[in-house]
């Protein structure tokens, strides 16, 4: 019957707006159609431009000529979790945000700056000129100088899908361990086919009777260098506690180098639990903030996989990634996922009474055959493990069986709630929903009577 009624709604609304427009057009002598051609034209100029063959900001460098020398900031910022290497901080980027109590990477260079209009944005053209400048980096608080750093040794390594900072004899040391571990993969190579080259001989001439060969010994292979370890390079690395300040870059000569002066503004998170949630027939959803509840329609099963997280301010957060952007919202929140939560127990309460504490177990995706495309949730049997390699994930179950509010929360193995994992669980009300459609209903005796008034005129 809802859906029924759901779908008269939607016809009775839509009737009375198309009466509407077909009266307006009548009136109007026409003006409708004027305005479709309009904007049927908008399509064919959106398809010549994706046509372009040259992207934008190459058609400026080759063709416009445009660009002019600049001092910027390349920034090499932790993100949270990483780094996040190459953030580009032009002359008209006033202000740098960084995460607090982290070491970052500033690098005052003298490069080749363009304007992009497709984007509103500043791009840097480091292919054709990156030079390195300055010798020390004052960080002022007020007017008052409190540091003046010089440049030191650092290297950005990759491995496994994140990168982490090196600094100093670290760096170096790292670089000539990855630089050894690389000369002896590539000798293991060259050794490897010669080997190969010598067990060939070695097996025609066995093949031919030949009596007292030694078999050739393949070569060991080395330990694979793990990530990529560039050489390490100089710039200035800044770590600030929570707060604003301000920077500029002196010269050899201890001159004030003009563009390097900028505002910092130095923030820091708060740690909390996100969870990610399935049911036990639909696709995942994640919650973030520890401030949201958890809605759901009816008595339904969920599974929890909490993971720990990290808060930051929305605004700051993308201003720090990109300090040219326009997003961002002040008091808004931007989450960054660590890791899966360890040896925790789920309290599960209703009213300020736990019902249950729950553990977490193993369970995997059993995906329905068919037209049904579907799945269920179940549980994961180490002595008969399930056919193929389907999706497994640790999590805690909870079944809602009444109505009502529910709270869930972590705590540890000494009974300390952790902080940050409370969440608020409601269920949306379902009776008398057909309220809903009593508007478009009531519409339709005054929508038929301006459709047929405005007919007879």
């Amino acid at each position: 019957m809802k859906k029924i009624a759901l779908s008269l709604t939607v016809f009775l609304f839509l009737f009375n707006i198309i009466g509407v427009r077909m009266i307006e057009a009548d009136n109007a002598g026409g003006k409708v159609e004027t305005e479709t051609k309009t904007e049927e034209s908008k399509p064919i100029e959106k398809k010549e431009e994706e046509e372009t063959p040259i992207p934008p900001e190459l058609k400026e460098l080759r063709e416009t000529g445009k660009g002019k020398e600049e001092v910027v900031y390349n920034l090499d910022l932790f993100n949270g979790k990483d780094y996040t290497p190459g953030v580009f901080s032009p002359l008209k980027a006033e202000t740098i945000y960084i995460i607090a109590g982290v070491n970052n990477v500033f690098s005052p260079e003298i490069t080749k700056v363009y304007f992009w209009p497709v984007t509103g944005e500043y791009v840097a053209d480091w292919f054709a000129l990156d030079e390195y400048i300055g010798e020390t980096l004052e960080i002022l608080k007020g007017d008052k100088v409190i540091h003046s750093l010089k440049k030191e040794k650092y290297s950005l390594s990759y491995a496994e899908g994140e990168y982490t900072l090196l600094v100093g004899e670290e760096a170096t040391q790292a670089y000539q361990n990855y630089k050894k571990a690389k000369e002896a993969y590539s000798q293991y190579w060259k050794d490897y086919i010669d080997y190969q080259q010598k067990l060939a001989e070695y097996q025609r001439k066995k093949s031919e009777g030949k009596e007292n060969l030694k078999e050739p010994e393949p070569p060991k292979e080395p330990e694979r260098p793990k990530g990529e370890i560039p050489e390490p390079r100089d710039a200035f690395i800044v770590n600030l506690e929570e707060g604003k300040y301000k920077i500029r870059v002196r010269d050899s000569e201890g001159k004030i180098i003009e563009g390097t002066e900028k505002s910092i503004i130095v923030f820091s998170g708060k740690q909390a639990v996100g969870y990610q949630i399935i049911r036990k027939d639909n696709w995942p959803a994640r919650c973030d903030n520890p401030l949201e509840t958890i809605y759901v329609a009816e008595k339904d099963i969920l599974y929890f996989t909490p993971i720990r997280e990290i808060g930051y301010d929305n605004f700051y957060y993308n201003k720090m990634l990109d300090p040219q952007t326009i997003k961002g919202v002040k008091g808004a929140w931007s989450w960054v996922y660590l890791e899966p939560t360890k040896n925790l127990t789920l309290n599960f309460s209703k009213g300020g009474k736990i019902l249950e504490k729950v553990e977490v177990y193993k369970y995997y995706v059993d995906l329905i055959p068919g037209h049904a495309l579907g799945f269920n949730i179940v549980k994961y049997d180490e002595e008969n493990p399930p056919e193929g390699s389907p999706t497994q994930f640790m999590a805690y179950k909870v079944e809602l069986k009444e109505k009502g509010g529910y709270t869930i929360e972590l705590q540890d193995y000494t009974g300390e709630i952790i902080p940050g994992s409370k969440r608020e669980i409601r269920m949306v009300r379902e009776e008398n929903t057909q309220v809903v459609y009593l508007p478009a209903l009531i519409s339709l005796p005054f929508g038929l009577f301006i459709y047929i008034m405005r007919r007879r005129k």
